[in-house]
């Protein structure tokens, strides 16, 4: 889930400057994005087992 967290957070910094610096906008932004690209990364490890 590391790997989720890293493109959250990355997303979370280009979406709190996408909405003029709303700090609060982004961190929502980016835990939704980390969120979703966890679990799609998890899913596809499983499969390859």
């Amino acid at each position: 889930m590391l790997s989720g967290a890293a493109i959250g957070a990355g997303v979370g910094v280009v979406g709190t400057a996408v909405t003029g610096g709303c700090i609060s906008c982004g961190a929502v932004i980016g835990g939704v994005v980390g969120t979703g690209a966890g679990y799609i990364l998890h899913e596809n490890e499983e499969r390859r087992k």
